[in-house]
């Protein structure tokens, strides 16, 4: 593990010292068969560990690994806890993708003795193959506990059994340490709702602990653990578990994602901002949910040397939803600098939050042959649609930041939204016509078309702003890149395309006005 990091480094030279916090995040072994947990009655209460099917459906492109982050996340914590684990992930877009496919294979790993549990994750591109899947697993008499848990279902506070009648137990919020906690429970007791309370721990300890996604509860003598429900149990509070990101290991620097061309990487999730649209959000109902939370600094310089001690990896993709946030994104650069990063680094940044010493990094990285991506989420310059969608824009700045970019000669992305609620055609060309005007030369501007995405304001506003969904598809080219459908179900991923604001025919004639900026980005980076 250290051995193989590079000699001399300062941060391997100071990580080193504290081996005991340095090796949570690194490679461990699980034995092949774990002795049971005596708080948990072994997983099930008959002696012996549950088995997990852990199936993954992803949105995919040619070059994407072949686990995504989430799904390996999960993976690499229930490792660690020593969970007997299988896993799999399917391309939902691939042509010759079926759900029938992922049921078979669930249900020919079942163990002989039954105690095999399965879980899925629910986006809204695998809602379709979801369900077809959970109607098929109850067809053909699945043995084990059906646990759901992804934004589908993180979103859903309430009558959740309605929408997916055939799952057991639902994982609301970020899933790495109460699907843990869900494998190590007797399937036989009522351990696990949706209600704080005391938790019994892997390490044999059942005070009150706040680690793993938990609350803690000054009474309760039944061991509960936050974020997990069980289908038909009452109350169903909605919380949502959290996993504690300064513990969680990492799937980099344990082995279960191996190093590739293109990655992807997260230093934080959520989001500090309030965008209607958006799912960046905590899911949690009793909480703030405008929440940003980091990974350990120790964990991702780490990540980030290994990144940089792997040249195979030149193209990554950083998905914190506004990396030039928080505490810790300067000296994640610094690093990368340190380790002479030269491959293609895409950011996703808020324009109004960029800063000279971030653009002074970022000119270093794009001098030292680091391809350096900015990309920047604009959505509208018009104040009333800026309103309604909570997305203000202080243009002025946008204007400035723009500019200095440009004059750093930094590749830049910006991202638009078409289909909002009081837009209209002559509006969203305003839009595109500021970009074309102030933007680098070489700027890539994307336009994407409105969704709803289940938990968000414009979601539960759908009916209160007269906003129409289809799932049509009217590109012809196919080539903008989220209008998305599945080829398993020929059921397209809803869009708006009405509103009192706009017809469905100027809703096709902004599809087309996005086509073409396609078009364009195509002629922009060939020429680069």
């Amino acid at each position: 593990m250290i051995n193989s990091l590079k000699k001399g480094n300062t941060i391997t030279t100071r990580l080193a010292k504290n081996f005991n916090y340095f090796k949570r995040f690194y490679s461990f072994s699980a034995p092949a068969a774990p002795p049971p947990s005596p708080l948990f009655g072994g997983g099930g209460g008959g002696g012996g560990q549950r088995q997990l099917i852990l199936v993954s459906q992803d949105w995919t492109r040619p070059k994407d690994p072949p686990l995504s982050l989430g799904h390996a996340s999960l993976l690499t914590n229930l490792r660690l806890h020593q969970v007997d684990v299988i896993e799999r992930s399917w391309s939902v877009n691939a042509p010759d993708f079926s759900s029938d496919s992922v049921t078979d294979f669930i249900m020919n790993n079942v163990r002989e003795d039954g105690r095999t549990d399965v879980a899925l994750g629910a986006f809204v591109w695998n809602e379709h193959s979801t369900k077809a899947i959970l109607r098929n697993l109850k067809k053909h008499r699945f043995p084990g506990r059906i646990i759901l848990g992804g934004p589908q279902a993180s979103y859903l506070k309430s009558n959740i059994e309605s929408y997916y009648p055939e799952v057991d137990y639902f994982i609301r919020g970020y899933a790495e340490s109460a699907i843990v906690d869900l494998m190590k429970s007797n399937v036989d007791d009522d351990l696990l709702i949706s209600t704080p309370t005391m938790i019994a721990t892997s390490t044999g300890t059942s005070k009150p602990t706040s680690v793993g996604g938990t609350t803690p509860c000054s009474s309760g003598n039944n061991n509960k653990t936050k974020g997990i429900h069980r289908a038909g149990a009452l109350p169903d509070l909605g919380l949502s578990a959290t996993a504690d990101l300064e513990t969680l290991p990492s799937p980099f620097l344990s082995g279960t994602i191996k190093p590739q061309r293109f990655m992807r990487w997260e230093t934080q999730r959520g989001c500090p901002f309030r965008c209607a649209f958006c799912q960046h959000r905590e899911s949690d109902s009793d909480s703030d949910s405008h929440v940003r939370r980091h990974m350990s600094l120790t964990r991702t310089l780490q990540e980030s040397e290994w990144i940089t001690n792997n040249p195979v990896i030149q193209d990554l993709a950083v998905l914190d939803p506004i990396f030039n946030s928080g505490p810790n994104y300067l000296e994640i650069l610094d690093q990368l600098l340190r380790g002479r990063y030269s491959g293609k680094l895409s950011l996703q940044c808020r324009l109004e939050m960029v800063k000279e010493p971030f653009l002074d990094r970022v000119s270093r990285l794009k001098d030292q042959g680091c391809q350096v991506v900015l990309e920047f989420g604009l959505q509208t310059i018009h104040a009333a649609e800026q309103k309604l969608i909570d997305r203000p824009n202080n243009i002025k700045r946008v204007v400035q930041i723009l500019k200095e970019v440009g004059q750093r000669a930094i590749q830049t992305e910006i991202s638009l939204i078409y289909g909002l609620p009081l837009q209209t055609v002559e509006t969203f060309k305003e839009t595109i016509d500021f970009c074309r005007t102030h933007a680098p030369n070489n700027a890539v501007i994307h336009a994407f078309p409105l969704m709803l995405l289940r938990g968000t304001p414009l979601f539960h506003r759908k009916h209160e702003l007269g906003i129409i969904e289809s799932n049509e598809i009217v590109s012809d080219n196919n080539i903008i890149p989220r209008l998305q459908s599945t080829p398993d179900s020929l059921v397209d991923i809803p869009h708006v395309v009405a509103s009192p604001s706009f017809t469905y025919q100027d809703w096709k004639e902004m599809t087309k006005l996005s086509e073409q900026l396609e078009i364009d980005n195509q002629r922009i980076q060939l020429n680069n």
